[in-house]
């Protein structure tokens, strides 16, 4: 072996040892932190069913003894602060780590939802198979206890089938859909239905924000899904809006007052492959064309009593399995909508229940698509896909890109136009159409005047205003 060869085979395994070393930290803080979490919520429990509801005396003096609970609350948090002082990631470090997070969780429960909605009877089969294989074991942490669990004993014969790989994956995702219908952890027994990887991320992100004095908005959200996906917290409470009665009489720019309010709940439809392969997500103008077909079809959808001939009214009502069929359809396009195509928190959407509603909730018109058709289709814009291609590029004066972070693993794109800005956000490589507005039921969804501020981890102008 060559002397540059033996040197950077050396520089390999060294950098490969690092990334080992600091995977191995970073779990033992997040076991070391969750072990404390839970250790404080089962004194609360126990507080709270011995004394109730009863306040806790709390220290007025130095000398003056505090309540034996507060005191030990007040250990873990600091126990819990000198944990997060240790953790081994910078801000921006947390930035690229949250966006891999985002894509994964997003993939993760895609197909979760399709675990528990089987195409044909087969597959249904498959999915009533438990493995009964699996003994039960004690909640753990991570994959290590369950790897020991199943080398301790290698040469005791066992009249156990061995549970293929496959259907282990199919169990877990079934935990977490189960966990997304019900709004909670039910703590199931069978350890390869819960999603612990997700647990140690969300854990971390914990840690993060606890050693952090302020971080972005997107850093919120996806611990928002990891507590989510791992049952610490209920999917039932994310609404894009915040006070349905006096929304239900204002105007708004997306009311028109002439069609009743609906509440769409737009993260338990599943999405197949079918349904997302005519929508990419290569470049920007991809965005557009895949939003400029889905509210088309949204609007020619007959649901609603706006036909002229009486016959057909009449004949669509008696047809309950078209009607059925239609709602069915109208779920699938807006979880394309809002959980494809846009970058939208909430799980719960409300819209206007008329053919335009959903338009006018994103605050998109076929107008407003058309012209970002021109713009993105034109030079300097038109061949343009990555986020790197449009930092690098000189774009018009009516485009501005920002990084979110040093390393582009987010990149903003806004395009001014007559009618307002329209925003695009490029994380690894896909890109969503920004549809974050929910901090004000007066905007529409697309108002983009703090899209930067939800992701600047090291935000940096590199385009003009």
């Amino acid at each position: 072996m060559s002397g540059k060869s033996h040197e950077a085979l050396s520089t390999f395994r060294h950098e490969l040892i690092a990334v080992e070393q600091k995977n191995v930290l970073l779990r033992i803080l997040a076991h070391a932190y969750h072990c404390l979490q839970a250790c404080l919520q089962e004194e609360r429990s126990m507080h709270e069913g011995e004394g109730g509801k009863s306040e806790k005396r709390l220290s007025t003096h130095p000398e003056e003894p505090v309540d034996e609970a507060t005191q030990l609350e007040e250990e873990i948090t600091e126990c819990c602060k000198l944990l997060a002082s240790r953790l081994p990631l910078t801000l921006e470090e947390v930035g690229n780590i949250s966006v891999a997070i985002y894509m994964q969780v997003k993939e993760f429960t895609r197909k979760a939802l399709l675990a528990v909605n089987q195409l044909d009877d087969r597959q249904k089969a498959r999915g009533l198979e438990v493995a009964k294989t699996v003994p039960p074991r004690p909640m753990y942490f991570g994959h290590y206890q369950q790897l020991i669990y199943n080398q301790s004993n290698p040469t005791i014969p066992s009249s156990r089938s061995m549970v293929l790989d496959y259907q282990a994956r199919l169990k877990c995702l079934q935990g977490a859909a189960d966990i997304l219908f019900i709004g909670e952890n039910r703590y199931l027994s069978e350890a390869s239905l819960y999603p612990y990887e997700f647990l140690v991320v969300l854990r971390l992100v914990q840690l993060a924000r606890l050693r952090e004095p302020m971080v972005p908005p997107f850093v919120v959200e996806i611990q928002d899904l990891l507590e989510q996906i791992t049952g610490q917290r209920s999917s039932f409470i994310f609404s894009d809006t915040r006070d349905d009665i006096e929304l239900a009489g204002a105007e708004y720019p997306w009311r028109t007052g002439l069609a009743p309010l609906t509440n769409c709940r737009v993260s338990q439809a599943p999405l197949r492959q079918s349904d997302l392969r005519p929508f990419p997500r290569r470049c920007p103008l991809d965005i557009v064309f895949g939003l400029e077909s889905v509210l088309r079809d949204y609007s020619e959808l007959n649901l609603w009593d706006e036909e002229t001939d009486d016959a057909s009214r009449v004949s669509r009502g008696k047809d309950g399995a078209k009607l059925d069929a239609l709602a069915m359809k109208r779920s699938v396009i807006l979880a394309l909508v809002f959980n494809h195509l846009c970058y939208f928190h909430p799980k719960m959407v409300t819209l206007e229940d008329s053919p335009q509603g959903l338009s006018l909730r994103l605050g998109l018109t076929q107008d407003v698509l058309s012209t970002l058709k021109d713009v993105l289709s034109n030079p300097p814009c038109s061949g343009l896909q990555s986020g790197a291609d449009f930092a690098g590029a000189a774009l018009p004066e009516t485009c501005k890109v920002t990084q979110g972070s040093p390393t582009g693993h987010i990149v903003i794109l806004q395009v001014s136009l007559s009618a307002g800005k329209v925003a695009f956000v490029c994380m690894m490589g896909v890109w969503l159409l920004w549809a974050n507005c929910t901090k004000d039921n007066a905007q529409v969804l697309t108002e983009c005047s703090h899209v930067e501020k939800d992701f600047a981890f090291d935000s940096t102008q590199v385009g003009k205003e």
